[in-house]
């Protein structure tokens, strides 16, 4: 059978390895056959065929499907964290909502829209947050029913769920939440 993934992180100097956001299972960590090693790239889309092997994942017959090049180009430092939210923000191998995080993160690779500004930044944030089910503890930042201060409130919610999540010391792009006025 025939999978699609994203690759959120290849650990320095190794290419075989990776983890790899899978359309079904969700984050899965890999291994790679050595003669496809050179298609792992971050951020990659790819199309694979995929074993099971103790709690890892081994990939065969692996295809570069696309890479968010444009994106790139307009802001590397958002996709990057991006990615490395995902890699440590969602949980192993949940199939929950893996296909609604994966439409989510494959949308990086058609709208560039999503890097123009800062503020559509902040909302592919909140959504990829929700995606992940990752919600702040105060409830009352949930609401957005009155237009009077959103961007404020959109500022808070990140900050707060950020905040939360027990992972939050291993990011290594907190630069790109400054950028964004979303400080902590």
């Amino acid at each position: 059978m025939v999978h699609n993934g994203i690759v959120l992180h290849i650990p320095s100097g190794h290419r075989r390895h990776a983890l790899v956001y899978d359309e079904q299972s969700g984050a899965i960590e890999a291994f790679v056959s050595h003669k496809y090693r050179r298609v792992m790239c971050h951020g990659a889309l790819i199309q694979y065929r995929r074993n099971s092997w103790h709690h890892y994942f081994l990939l065969d017959h692996v295809n570069l499907i696309d890479i968010p090049l444009s994106g790139a180009r307009v802001d590397i430092f958002f996709l990057q964290h991006v990615l490395e939210l995902v890699a440590h923000f969602s949980p192993m191998c949940c199939v929950a909502d893996s296909e609604v995080l994966f439409n989510l993160l494959k949308n990086i690779y058609s709208q560039e829209l999503i890097f123009s500004d800062n503020d559509s930044q902040r909302l592919y944030l909140c959504a990829l947050l929700r995606a992940m089910a990752v919600y702040p503890e105060e409830k009352y930042l949930l609401s957005l029913d009155d237009d009077s201060n959103v961007s404020m409130k959109v500022h808070k919610w990140i900050s707060s769920c950020l905040r939360a999540h027990p992972e939050v010391y291993l990011l290594k792009t907190s630069g790109v939440l400054k950028k964004l006025g979303i400080h902590d």
